[in-house]
């Protein structure tokens, strides 16, 4: 999703300072075939569950028959699963009911993610190695949140008319 970033007053107090709100702007289609491109170095789909994460390969790939084969099966270091981002060919994001972890694919371990250390209910987190950039949300009414929160720069943007569950940055 791409956003411009937008100033809006209080119309009922127009001397209160200006708030900043993410405006969603169109940014064409992401298609399949795009999302495979991810991790062409692994050939691999990794997918959470509520107490592991697993690793598949497809196989029959040119068949009409192809298939999901299960090749690593690694356990949460809590439960409660919950997103899945990629940063790098060998490192994954994972977020948990009260923390959000690395997973470094070729060591096979979780390490706590220290910029969101302790911070609970973590619907969505996207980072750049590249840019030091971290965009994430999290649960804050329920299940959803009016906000979105960025760290390099250090922002939040708000989104009055929207139950936010997740963002996800495509670059």
């Amino acid at each position: 999703m791409k956003y411009k970033v937008i100033e809006k007053g209080n119309p009922l107090n127009p001397a209160a300072p200006k708030k900043q709100y993410a405006n969603a702007v169109n940014a064409g289609k992401f298609t399949i075939k795009d999302f495979a491109k991810g991790m062409p170095e692994r050939e691999r789909l990794y997918a959470l569950g509520f107490d592991e994460l697993r690793e598949y390969s497809l196989k029959n790939r040119e068949t009409v028959s192809p298939a999901l084969q299960r090749e690593r099966t690694w356990t949460l270091p809590e439960n409660g699963g919950h997103d899945l981002s990629r940063v790098s060919g060998d490192l994954l994001l994972v977020t948990a009911a009260r923390d959000v972890y690395r997973f470094h694919i070729t060591q096979e371990h979780f390490t706590p993610f220290e910029w969101l250390q302790g911070v609970p209910d973590v619907k969505s987190v996207n980072y750049s190695e590249t840019t030091g950039q971290l965009i994430y949300t999290k649960a804050e009414e329920s299940w959803w949140t009016h906000h979105i929160y960025l760290k390099q720069p250090d922002r939040t943007l708000t989104l009055p008319d929207i139950r936010l569950y997740k963002v996800r940055v495509m670059e």
